[in-house]
């Protein structure tokens, strides 16, 4: 299996990632008040979001939390079926069993992947609007960020948990934006015209 999430698991990874990303945004944005971040203090959150060791970052509510809290449990409501536990996953659940180990450094690979697919300036406009959702009261308002990082991973599946890290988000739309000049992904051309 190597450094690799199962294929089963990606849509849970990518809603940990997410989570994390959001935590730490809401931290930084805290400190700057209503003073919009600049781009290279976005792409130095999400740098340490996944470089993050045992305790180094703190949530929203000052807690420290690392990739080491995942484990991987049985579907209460499949028991054939295994899934990624832990804040932001739909299994957030910690009590119980649970296979810990072996995931610190496969959700910090899948951390890069998600934030390496998507402009620095992206993220934080999802960001941005998850804020905007949670002042009008919308439940589980990290769902719009969650939406646009991990709409590759969970094509079609439930996108999990709000900041409390358990329940199903409520998508919200989310603005279009255009990948920036300096985003990290290079535009592909289509062969076909819209």
């Amino acid at each position: 299996m190597g450094r690799t999430i199962p294929k089963y698991m990606q849509c849970d990874a990518c809603s940990a990632v997410a989570w994390h990303v959001d935590s730490r945004l809401v931290r930084l944005q805290q400190g700057l008040g209503t003073r919009k971040m600049k781009g290279y203090e976005v792409l130095e959150a999400m740098e340490s979001v996944c470089a993050a060791e045992e305790g180094e970052l703190l949530d929203a509510e000052g807690k420290p939390y690392d990739w080491g809290e995942y484990s991987v449990k049985t579907d209460p409501a499949d028991k054939t079926r295994k899934v990624l536990a832990g804040p932001g996953c739909e299994q957030s659940d910690q009590n119980g069993f649970g296979q810990y180990g072996g995931f610190r450094s496969r959700l910090m690979v899948k951390c890069e992947e998600v934030i390496g697919r998507e402009a620095e300036e992206d993220i934080y406009a999802a960001f941005q609007i998850t804020q905007d959702d949670e002042q009008e009261g919308v439940e589980s308002a990290f769902g719009p960020l969650q939406s646009f990082l991990c709409q590759e991973d969970c094509d079609g599946a439930a996108v999990a948990g709000g900041r409390g890290g358990g329940g199903t988000a409520k998508k919200s739309k989310k603005k279009k934006s255009k990948k920036g000049k300096k985003g990290k992904k290079a535009n592909k051309k289509s062969s076909s015209k819209d």
